[in-house]
């Protein structure tokens, strides 16, 4: 399970922050900038949030997860609380579904990816909302393949 590097390439959809992409296994790591939010709440939430980012397809061999890190930071000079929530648990599990993240520091969103059961891919989207104003952040998207 890799995620490919950015390396300085960029589309012409503007950023929201997301960024350095590290190549590890089992641990992952990926690097997220906590930016301001994008005006949503949670009552909005019901509908499909477009995701910020969407990472190459996640390889799972049947029966058995990968752990992933995701490093999350809080450019601000005040704690930031970020809620992390899951919409498809049986493939996506969020470990750190609460971040207090000190001033300008960064904290790891700590995601669990288990191979789906009765197809051999599925869609799992994570959303990081602000807890204070229940204002969607980012929201990120993953496919996770059974192999």
């Amino acid at each position: 399970f890799f995620f490919q590097a950015e390396d300085g390439i960029r589309d012409a959809q503007e950023s929201r922050g997301l960024g350095d992409v590290y190549k590890r296994q089992v641990h992952g790591d990926l690097l997220i900038v906590g930016f301001e939010s994008r005006m949503q709440t949670n009552q909005e939430s019901s509908k499909e949030v477009k995701p910020d980012k969407t990472y190459p397809r996640v390889n799972v061999p049947k029966g058995g997860q990968l752990l992933k890190r995701i490093s999350y930071l809080n450019p601000f000079f005040t704690v930031k609380t970020v809620t992390i929530t899951s919409n498809n648990p049986s493939v996506l599990k969020v470990r750190t579904p609460k971040l207090d993240i000190p001033p300008k520091s960064s904290a790891y969103i700590k995601l669990t990816f288990a191979a789906p059961t009765v197809v051999n891919m599925e869609t799992a989207r994570v959303t990081i909302t602000r807890a204070e104003t229940m204002e969607v952040e980012e929201a990120l998207k993953f496919e996770v393949a059974r192999v």
